[in-house]
């Protein structure tokens, strides 16, 4: 194959040598033999050599492996993978979820007052310290007519960008009807 690369390049700069000639000679430059210098310098310039290295396709060094960094329990995603284990990559910071499974399941925080059980918990109430109980609520994004809503298990949809900007108490916009597995209808909406 080398061979025939280089039989094709003489071939090639044989004819663009003889073609510069032409030009030059149509040209008619008045120095003639500052023509005939520059013909042979071209003619005379060195040929491209080929050699099978030049075609061979170089391995590729193997790199080092590295070992894969294994986070405890507690600061890994809750989701699981698609094998059926849990997700190994960390969470975001203050979510329950990797970057990757959050921008697919969300996760939203709502706050509550709790429910007055004693005296004890008035009179903490009434001297200004208010607990707030927060509530996880997951939800998943959903494509419904080509626009992605966010339900969660009890059918509410969200408002999305409550759920983008990570609001305490996203707005409810509506309620989604199960038509069968994975496949929603959203009556107020109309879709």
């Amino acid at each position: 194959m080398d061979k025939e690369i280089t039989t094709y390049t003489d071939q090639y700069f044989v004819k663009f040598k003889t073609d510069i000639q032409k030009k030059a000679i149509e040209l008619s430059f008045n120095e003639k033999d500052k023509l005939n210098e520059l013909l042979e310098f071209i003619f005379e310039y060195e040929k491209i050599n080929f050699s099978k290295d030049m075609f061979i396709k170089k391995k590729q060094q193997k790199t080092q492996e590295v070992e894969p960094v294994v986070f405890p329990d507690e600061e890994r995603c809750i989701a699981d993978r698609r094998q059926g284990d849990r997700c190994t990559r960390k969470r975001v910071k203050g979510n329950l979820y990797c970057g990757t499974h959050y921008v697919k399941y969300g996760q939203l925080t709502t706050t509550e007052q709790p429910a007055k059980n004693n005296k004890e918990e008035e009179k903490k109430t009434q001297s200004n310290t208010k607990e707030k109980k927060t509530n996880h609520i997951e939800v998943i994004a959903h494509e419904i007519q080509g626009i992605i809503y966010y339900i969660d298990k009890e059918l509410n949809v969200y408002n999305t960008e409550d759920i983008f900007k990570n609001i305490d108490n996203p707005q409810i916009i509506a309620k989604a009807v199960q038509l069968s597995h994975n496949v929603f209808s959203i009556p107020s909406l109309g879709l």
